[in-house]
């Protein structure tokens, strides 16, 4: 009986990561550096511009499918080369999330991250893929990293656009992979903008 149910188990087929919806992935723009597309329909590789004067920088522009809160932003991101303590970094609406080896921060004005500065957020290696869920709700920004909320500030700030960010050494071509970048609209009832858990991978 016992190896019956353990080659049923073996023969049984492996348990896959449901399609991407391709119908609603959205589709960047490079506004710094290289991009080159992933092998699904939602993945996207950014490399920085190897500028020597200052910091290598690779920025995507995203579309902007809402114009203000309240929506919810996700998206997964991950660094593909070895140079995590330098930042990647998300632009919405209210600010910028900043991320690096084993912390995370909120920007939302130079007053405020003079303040604030980065948080710890132990075990966060940015080589490793990890889901970043914003909230921009109610005048404030609730931000999470895979299901697990790390902050929320109020904020008024304003961007002019949504972008994703990755900064390396100079004269270097760091390169970060982002996966499922969505941004939806919400209603206006609190309900609605709660941080949910992270997506399946």
């Amino acid at each position: 009986m016992r190896a019956a149910l353990l080659l049923t188990v073996l023969l049984a087929p492996p348990v896959r990561a449901a399609p991407p919806d391709c119908a609603r992935a959205a589709r960047p723009f490079v506004n710094r550096g290289t991009v080159s597309e992933g092998a699904a329909c939602d993945v996207w590789v950014v490399a920085g511009d190897a500028a020597v004067g200052g910091v290598s920088e690779g920025t995507l522009g995203w579309p902007d499918p809402v114009t203000a809160p309240p929506y919810r932003l996700e998206l997964t991101v991950q660094r593909l080369t070895p140079d995590g303590r330098h930042s990647m970094e998300i632009g919405f609406l209210g600010g910028w999330i900043v991320v690096r080896d084993g912390e995370a921060g909120l920007y939302t004005s130079e007053a405020q991250f003079a303040r604030d500065g980065f948080r710890a957020a132990p075990g966060l290696d940015t080589r490793r893929a990890f889901q970043v869920v914003i909230v921009h709700a109610d005048g404030e920004v609730r931000w999470s990293i895979d299901g697990r909320e790390v902050g929320r500030e109020p904020t008024a700030r304003t961007n002019s656009s949504f972008v994703t960010t990755v900064k390396g050494p100079p004269g270097t071509r760091p390169r970060m992979l982002v996966r499922g970048y969505r941004v939806e609209a919400l209603s206006r009832t609190p309900s609605a903008a709660r941080t949910p858990g992270p997506a399946p991978r």
